[in-house]
C-alpha cells in the first residue's frame, strides 16, 4: 500500500511566546498559570482518517470521532469545538469532545476552535494569549478510500516519466462513485426595455406550485446570470426576475417548460412598464445550449512536478503519469470532491491534468 495522504494531519500545533505581564503586580493567579512561558495548543483527533463505508440503512455508517483540546499536553475545557462550520461543541473537564461523522462521503472535514471564552485548565480559566491560541488550532477528519498501488511501468511516450496503475479501495459489492452528469446550466442576461444590461438582477424558477425553487446569483455589469437546474420529466415552471424590491413575473397562467437533457440560454427583457414579462420572442428567447455541470471524485498526489491522471473507473482504478524522479519522492495521494461546469461531457478513464485537479481543489474546497 503506498504511502496515504493522511499521515500527520492529526494535530496541528502551534508553538506561541505568550506574554506574561511581568511588570503587572495586579495579575491575578489564574493568569500566571496559564500565560507565563510558551504553549504548544492542539487539537488531537483519535481518528483522523476513516475509510469511506458505504451508506447503511441502520446508520451504521454514522460513528463517533472523539479528540482532546490541549495546552502543553494539559487538556483544556471549556472549549467551543467546530466540525466543517457546521456543528459545535464543548469540551469537558478532561478537554474532550466528540462529532458523529458521516463515513459514507469521502470529504476532509475541518476541526477548529470558535470561542475560547471559557476556556480553562485544571478549573483555572486561561489568560487572553492563550485563548488567542486556541483560536488559531486547526485539525481535520478525513474520509478517504484507500489507494492501492497495482503497477509501476515505464511510460510509452515519456522516457523521463513513469505510468502507476493504481486502485481506490472500495467495500466489496460497492461501486466507486464515476464521474457522472450532475445537473444543467439556465444561463442568460437580463436586460431593461431599452436595451441596457440590468445589474443584480435575481432570476428564479419555481416548480410545481412552490415545492422546488432553483434561483441565480445578482446578474453582473453585463446583466448576465447563471443558475444550475435537474429538470423532472413534464415539469412546468414558474420564472421569475427580482430586481430590488421589484418582482417580475409571466402572464397569469402561463409556464415556462424546460427542455429534457439540455442546458438552456434564456435572455430576458423587462418590460418598460408594469412587472409582467411577455412570454414570447424579443423579450423571452430561449434555445438549447452546450454544457452541464459534472460532478467527480477526483485523485491526485502531492507532487510539485506536474503530472496527468484518469477519472477513476467504477472499480476504483486510474492511472497516474507522472516523472520518475517525482515518483520516487514517495508522493502521497489525495481525493477531492468537485463539480464544473463543462462545455464538453466527460467521463470515467478520461485524463485530467495535475494544474486542473489543483484548480479544482482550491475552489471546491468547502470544509
Amino acid at each position: 500500500m503506498h504511502k496515504r495522504y493522511l499521515a500527520g494531519t492529526a494535530v496541528l500545533a502551534l508553538a506561541l511566546g505568550l506574554l506574561s505581564g511581568c511588570s503587572d503586580n495586579s495579575k491575578n493567579e489564574e493568569s500566571k498559570a496559564t500565560d507565563e512561558g510558551s504553549s504548544a495548543v492542539s487539537i488531537a483527533i483519535d481518528q483522523s482518517a476513516l475509510a469511506v463505508q458505504s451508506w447503511k440503512m441502520d446508520n451504521s455508517h454514522v460513528v463517533p470521532v472523539a479528540g482532546k483540546v490541549l495546552s502543553d499536553g494539559q487538556p483544556v475545557s471549556g472549549v467551543e469545538v467546530n466540525l466543517a462550520g457546521k456543528r459545535n461543541v464543548t469540551t469537558s473537564e478532561d478537554g474532550s469532545f466528540e462529532f458523529m461523522v458521516d463515513r459514507s462521503i469521502p470529504q476532509t472535514l475541518s476541526v477548529s476552535v470558535t470561542s475560547a471564552e471559557q476556556a480553562a485548565i485544571a478549573g483555572k480559566s486561561v489568560g487572553q494569549s492563550a485563548k488567542t491560541a486556541l483560536l488559531a488550532a486547526k485539525s481535520s477528519v478525513d474520509i478517504y478510500y484507500p489507494v492501492q498501488v497495482v503497477d509501476v511501468k515505464a511510460s510509452a511516450n515519456d522516457p523521463e516519466a513513469v505510468e502507476v496503475h493504481a486502485r481506490a479501495v472500495v467495500e466489496e459489492g460497492q461501486d466507486f462513485p464515476v464521474t457522472a452528469l450532475y445537473n444543467y446550466a439556465i444561463r442568460g442576461t437580463v436586460k431593461a426595455a431599452d436595451g441596457s444590461p440590468v445589474k443584480d438582477a435575481i432570476v428564479s424558477f419555481v416548480r410545481d406550485n412552490g415545492e422546488g425553487w432553483s434561483r441565480s446569483e445578482p446578474s453582473n455589469d453585463k446583466g448576465e446570470y447563471v443558475l444550475y437546474y435537474s429538470p423532472e420529466e413534464d415539469e412546468d415552471l414558474s420564472l421569475n426576475v427580482h430586481v430590488g424590491e421589484t418582482k417580475y413575473s409571466l402572464p397569469e397562467n402561463r409556464v415556462y417548460r424546460f427542455p429534457e437533457d439540455t442546458s438552456v440560454q434564456t435572455d430576458i427583457t423587462l418590460p418598460a412598464e408594469g412587472n409582467i414579462i411577455t412570454d414570447k420572442p424579443p423579450t423571452l428567447v430561449s434555445q438549447a445550449a452546450e454544457g452541464a455541470v459534472y460532478w467527480s471524485v477526483m485523485i491526485g498526489v502531492n507532487a510539485d512536478s506536474p503530472y496527468t491522471v484518469t477519472l477513476p473507473d467504477k472499480d476504483g482504478s486510474f492511472v497516474l503519469t507522472i516523472s520518475k524522479k517525482a515518483w520516487e519522492q514517495a508522493p502521497s495521494f489525495f481525493e477531492t470532491r468537485v463539480s464544473r461546469f463543462l462545455l464538453k461531457p466527460i467521463a470515467a478513464g478520461d485524463t485530467v491534468s495535475s494544474a486542473d485537479i489543483l484548480l479544482l481543489r482550491r475552489t471546491n474546497r468547502r470544509a
